[in-house]
């Protein structure tokens, strides 16, 4: 029975640091430009003082699914509040804002101009904290939400610096499909060689033929070199080390 209640201390124990990070996460509502209200989760440290903060634009199954994210089997895949939670360890304010455009095959200008809004809006809504840096708030996108940090940066914001993970291409009406925001209407547009702002562009070593060409077409027009990571695309969902110590070195 002893070595029962010790076990079940230890996992208690284990456990605490977990449920003290979920704590933190607030579900709150942020307003766009329109007066729109959307979702977000925000994480605020503990300590008083000032912090520098992250804006993560999550990928396009978020905005179609639903967090947490389930497999087609009904399998649990994974929940954003993991990687607010290993952003914050580093002493950073995040904040995760939702998009809401439903499913489709055609609807990317929809899709892209709402997170083009909800950016703007969550850098807003991060300076208005008298605890955050107001010059140190670096917006994070992967997939979809990568390409819209790049079509944000390329706007007046309030942004230091992006770091754009894995950009999705949405040229063609299969899934999001994007008429006026594709890629490649980004790369015509003139717009990415006046930016003059921090951009870091990753890409997995084992991504799909779109990510890599758009990823790779935004390095030449930017003039940077892609930081590569090991993995497939799925695999930047989850929390990740080398994604950690990018962040550390690039949004402090």
């Amino acid at each position: 029975m002893g070595r029962l209640f010790l076990i079940a201390t230890l996992i208690v124990v284990m456990l605490c640091p977990y449920w003290a990070a979920y704590a933190d996460v607030q579900k709150i509502q942020i307003s766009t430009h329109d007066n729109t209200d959307k979702s977000a989760l925000l994480f605020e440290q503990k300590k008083s003082g000032k912090y520098p903060a992250i804006v993560y634009m999550h990928g396009g199954l978020v905005r179609e699914k639903g967090n947490p994210t389930y497999r087609k089997n009904g399998e649990f895949f994974f929940d954003i509040k993991d990687k607010l939670n290993d952003f914050a360890s580093m002493g950073y304010v995040v904040l995760a804002p939702f998009r809401s455009t439903p499913e489709g095959c055609c609807n990317g200008d929809d899709a892209i101009k709402e997170g083009i809004s909800l950016a703007h809006a969550s850098a807003q809504f991060l300076k208005s904290l008298p605890h955050v840096k107001k010059d140190k708030i670096c917006l994070v996108g992967f997939s979809e939400g990568a390409l819209i940090s790049m079509w944000s940066m390329t706007q007046k914001n309030d942004y230091a610096a992006a770091i754009v993970m894995s950009p999705s291409r949405q040229c063609g009406m299969r899934r999001a499909g994007s008429k006026n925001y594709c890629a490649k209407n980004l790369e015509k547009s003139g717009n990415l060689e006046k930016i003059n702002k921090k951009i870091i562009i990753t890409l997995g070593k084992s991504e799909r033929k779109a990510h890599r060409k758009t990823a790779q077409n935004f390095s030449k027009l930017l003039k940077t070199e892609i930081r590569y990571f090991r993995g497939e695309h799925k695999s930047f969902v989850f929390p990740r080390d080398d994604v950690k110590e990018l962040i550390r070195l690039e949004c402090s």
